[in-house]
């Protein structure tokens, strides 16, 4: 038997939620920091929707981070203008000595666009390894001995210079010209 649900039972099944607020607009541009045991930043941002109206700010933020990075090592509130908006390097980000900016250190940044450039060497060497595969089978051989070049430039690729670039933008756009090239 289905019986239509009146208002009053269906507050009862469905209690307003009285315990949120809206927090302040400023609010909602903060970030939390969180420094993770590996030395890394992770970011959590705070929905200030689930303020209690029982709880401070400062409590507030860290049941959040409690909840979110119960790991951190460290953390800091900062404003959401603070946080990079360049996400490129963000495995390399470490906290500063006071915790309250993000930088990026030049080795781990070099370290990382290292890998980067590994796993497009990969593909392409993929890619360059079935067309050489390609032409041995269809007895071509121009076509496989230039895709042997281009295995052999890729090769050289893991020799590049990453410590000739100036800035950390220069660093990112620091590609070898063979990675830049169209695909088999």
């Amino acid at each position: 038997m289905n019986k239509r649900m009146g208002f009053w039972e269906f507050l009862k099944v469905f209690p307003p939620v009285a315990f949120l607020v809206l927090a302040p607009a400023s609010s909602a541009d903060e970030r939390i920091l969180v420094e993770r045991p590996d030395g890394g930043v992770g970011v959590v941002c705070p929905a200030f929707r689930t303020k209690r109206t029982t709880e401070t700010m400062d409590q507030f933020l860290t049941r959040i981070r409690l909840r979110c990075a119960p790991y951190a090592v460290r953390w800091k509130v900062i404003d959401a203008s603070e946080v990079p908006t360049d996400r490129y390097f963000r495995n390399a980000w470490r906290l500063s000595v006071a915790g309250d900016q993000i930088r990026i250190p030049r080795a781990g940044a070099e370290a990382l666009h290292r890998q980067n450039l590994r796993r497009m060497v990969e593909r392409k060497r993929e890619k360059w390894i079935d067309r050489w595969s390609e032409c041995q089978a269809t007895g071509d051989a121009a076509g496989a001995a230039a895709a042997q070049q281009k295995l052999q430039a890729l090769q050289s690729v893991e020799s590049t210079d990453l410590t000739t670039p100036a800035t950390l933008q220069d660093l990112k756009s620091c590609v070898p010209h063979v990675l830049k090239e169209q695909d088999p």
